[in-house]
């Protein structure tokens, strides 16, 4: 019996450390500044071109709304891809995307989300 040299299955140090495992690395859409946690509370937009689309393509009607804001956002060529959500009213939501925007009417307010 072995008492702690190399051959030792007690971990007698003698060895070289295992090699670390592989990581998957960060997404593309990761590197940059961190998200802020954003509430309905405490955003109406964090991007002016997204509050453009909405304001150009706000109507009185929801579903106008969404389809005219989806094709403003779709003539960008952006390569992000959006959630586009409207109502009659504005609604409590939580975030951690870098672009969203709120915006509104008498009638209409819509979200836009970057995904």
């Amino acid at each position: 019996m072995s008492s702690g040299g190399c051959g030792s299955s007690c971990g007698g140090g003698c060895g070289a450390a295992p090699p670390q495992m592989p990581s998957c690395g960060r997404k593309k859409r990761e590197i940059g500044e961190a998200p802020v946690e954003v509430t309905h509370e405490n955003v109406i937009c964090t991007d002016e071109h997204l509050k453009k689309v909405i304001s150009e393509n706000l109507s009185e009607d929801v579903n106008q709304s969404i389809n005219a804001i989806r094709l403003g956002l779709m003539r960008n060529e952006t390569d992000s891809k959006f959630a586009v959500i409207c109502g009659q009213q504005t609604f409590s939501f939580k975030s951690r995307s870098n672009k969203l925007c709120v915006v509104g009417n008498a009638k209409v307010t819509c979200h836009i989300f970057e995904l």
